[in-house]
């Protein structure tokens, strides 16, 4: 039966690319399940900073309206950090800490 499988020259050659083959496809299958778990997790962050930069936004659409500065500390919670101000936006153990213009 062995003589009969590996009986032509070019049959070796071609049972070793399959499995190559195999095995580059299982590392790659291997690869995208690997990645995507650590996508899960970084993606959180997107949400924070999202939030920060609609958060700011607010923040100067209200400066143009004339609402005063402590009212607006108030309400988006906007914290010192020396001289300069920051908007802190937590989400899934994920901060973001974005400085107001």
């Amino acid at each position: 039966m062995k003589k009969l499988f590996f009986d032509r020259r070019g049959e070796v050659p071609i049972v070793i690319l399959v499995i190559g083959v195999l095995a580059i496809c299982a590392l790659t299958l291997f690869s995208f399940y690997t990645s995507s778990e650590r996508v899960k997790g970084g993606l959180g962050s997107m949400g924070a900073v999202d939030d920060a930069i609609i958060s700011v936004k607010k923040i100067e659409f209200y400066r143009e309206i004339g609402v005063p500065e402590d009212e607006l500390d108030l309400i988006f919670g906007v914290k010192l950090d020396g001289d300069r101000k920051y908007v802190l936006s937590e989400t899934e153990g994920v901060s973001v800490r974005f400085y107001l213009p």
